[in-house]
């Protein structure tokens, strides 16, 4: 049997002949495929999507570049020299293809909810400061002030300029990062790189936005990085002992020497002073992540496989002092505790009672088929185990599975199993790169590795773009819905409350957004929350004292929101029928108890008359 040690030795010993000019043009040659797709997509109508997406709308071409590298990317994970510079121009023509098409084409900032993070940035930078009792953002402002101050910086009052950037820059991190991890544990870069190329198609999460969360999950995996390059261990625990040895019987195969380990680290003081600094940044930044960390960071201290012992220990420290100091507010409005029931926890919690049209039906299931693709990849570290090195496939398998241990106590709201699959998807990542990178590559098996490549690639990205750029009619913006909100906080009353026709609107994008009234949520208030609204026709004279009424619940002067990205949810999810809120729109307009104050770009706002 042959660890991956003896594998490098072998490469050693039976390099190949360097490549021809030829072959190394003939190598680059598919990353034509991404000025094709981009220049194919240049000047596309995304104003009026349908069911699907960007799926129909998307021209043929912009689907044949990306196959193109994709086969570009998987013939570099199998060719007989590997290249860092080819490996890291094929992840990066991946994410901007992938990640980068929505930004590409939108006319505003993307998704909704991104609004409320723009809003929070805004108050940091003209106030200087953070007020604990506006909001939970203001509890936990880490990545607020890092987004001040890079408006800062760029001598901007608004995040806006750069906010669709982060779609791109925070996967392409994500990427290195991913090999970073995937090269310390194996002590190859080919295997580190094509775990990046894996991760990179298969993040359908829909994490990499303007958000405390994706800045947190980048600062995680700086953090994985230095611990297992920087603070690695070949040493098993007795714990670590225990469970190779398990593996070991399960999988008849004894217990080989640990994967090599880099030289050129870091002085430890300095690795764990670095990780802590970033650990504290998470802690300010985000609830969750500090305990995915931790989760992390213990299952490989106890195996043995980083050190010092007392690292988890430090790490929590950490994270209770902060919370500490807020632990009364989460308590009173969120809960710290959920449940033990892990079933209940991983389950999505649905504002509405939603039955999504056939499209968003396809997202989900697009969504969870990448996910079980990956999780039969894991099934691979069987083959690790028996045939490379155990140690590191126990370590792959703990590290990977150790994310699930939350939903023993927490849902998070109904996202907490999304952040599990986030947590969890770098090491299975590096668990199916092991499948289908392997070093050696005889001459005899390069044809059926790449081929196997290949397949993993465009599987994943066939998943990947229905999960993601398949709900782009709910995600992109537009320019007349973006400037109407910002006409809103700009003119409205202080004091006044804004009512949605429908969830989906991109609140609270202003400097100003704690000044107005209602919950705190991403779609409230909206109509279509109050249940007596929905799954009926709307228009009555009735429905019109219903919206009264509902603004009324929050403050004397309110006003009410029609856009088309409204509309869309609603039909979307089937919350009314299709033409109701347009119904509902005419019956307001008509009705004396409201006046229009705002049109543009099929964008009305219509304020309550107050007597």
């Amino acid at each position: 049997m042959t660890t991956l040690a003896d594998a490098e030795r072998t490469v050693v010993l039976t390099a190949p002949r360097p490549a021809r000019p030829a072959g190394k043009l003939l190598a680059w040659l598919p990353l034509l495929g991404l000025p094709v797709a981009f220049a194919a997509i240049r000047g596309l109508d995304v104003s009026d999507l349908g069911d699907y997406g960007l799926l129909p709308a998307l021209p043929w071409l912009w689907y044949a570049g990306l196959a193109l590298v994709l086969i570009g990317a998987a013939r570099s994970m199998v060719a007989p020299v590997f290249r860092a510079p080819l490996a890291v121009a094929y992840v990066a023509a991946i994410v901007l293809l992938l990640y980068g098409t929505m930004p590409f084409l939108a006319q505003a900032p993307d998704f909704p909810y991104v609004y409320k993070h723009m809003g929070v940035t805004e108050y940091i930078t003209a106030h200087g400061s953070v007020d604990w009792s506006i909001d939970i953002y203001h509890r936990w402002p880490g990545f607020f002030a890092f987004g001040a101050f890079l408006s800062w910086i760029t001598g901007t009052a608004t995040p806006e300029s750069y906010v669709g950037w982060f779609e791109v820059v925070f996967p392409l991190v994500h990427g290195v990062l991913v090999a970073g991890i995937g090269t310390a544990l194996t002590g190859r870069r080919r295997i580190g790189w094509a775990a990046a190329t894996i991760f990179v198609t298969a993040n359908w999460v829909g994490q990499e936005y303007y958000s405390p969360q994706t800045f947190t999950y980048t600062l995680a995996l700086a953090i994985f990085w230095i611990a297992v390059r920087h603070l690695g261990d070949s040493r098993p625990t007795p714990i670590g002992r225990l469970a190779e040895r398990w593996a070991g019987r399960l999988v008849r195969r004894p217990v080989t020497a640990a994967s090599r380990i880099d030289g050129g680290r870091w002085p430890r003081a300095w690795a764990i002073t670095v990780l802590l600094v970033l650990f504290a940044v998470v802690v300010v930044s985000h609830q969750l992540s500090p305990f995915m960390i931790i989760l992390t960071v213990t299952a490989l201290v106890l195996l043995g496989r980083i050190r010092p012992w007392w690292l988890p220990l430090a790490l929590g420290a950490v994270a209770a002092a902060y919370l500490v100091f807020h632990f009364g507010y989460i308590q009173e409005r969120y809960g710290i505790f959920s449940g033990l029931n892990p079933f209940k926890n991983a389950a999505h919690l649905a504002t509405y009672d939603v039955s999504p049209v056939l499209g968003k039906r396809i997202n989900g299931w697009a969504g969870r088929a990448l996910t079980a693709f990956l999780l039969l990849g894991c099934a691979g570290l069987v083959w690790v185990a028996r045939r490379m090195d155990l140690r590191l496939a126990v370590g792959l398998a703990v590290a990977a599975f150790s994310p699930f241990a939350l939903l023993f106590g927490q849902g998070y709201g109904g996202e907490g199993i999304l952040r599990v699959i986030l947590f969890w998807l770098p090491w299975a990542s590096i668990a199916v790169a092991l499948l289908v990178a392997r070093e050696p590559v005889p001459t005899r098996r390069r044809a059926p590795a790449g081929v196997a490549a290949g397949l993993v690639l465009l599987l994943s990205a066939a998943l990947f773009v229905p999960a993601w750029l398949g709900s782009a009619e709910l995600s992109l913006v537009s320019r007349s819905e973006a400037q109407a909100m910002a006409w809103f906080y700009r003119n409205a009353a202080p004091g006044s409350v804004l009512v949605a026709a429908a969830p989906g609107t991109p609140l609270r994008g202003a400097p100003n957004y704690y000044e107005f009234r209602g919950p705190k949520s991403d779609d409230d208030p909206n109509l279509l929350r109050t249940e007596v609204m929905r799954y009926r026709a709307l228009g009555s004279p009735e429905d019109v004292d219903q919206i009264k009424y509902i603004i009324n619940n929050y403050s004397a002067n309110g006003y009410v929101i029609f856009a088309p990205i409204l509309t869309r949810y609603a039909h979307v999810f089937q919350l009314t029928p299709d033409g109701a809120l347009a119904d509902l729109e005419r019956a307001v307009a008509a009705s004396p108890q409201f006046k229009r104050i705002y049109a543009d770009g099929g964008v009305t706002i219509y304020e309550l008359v107050t007597s």
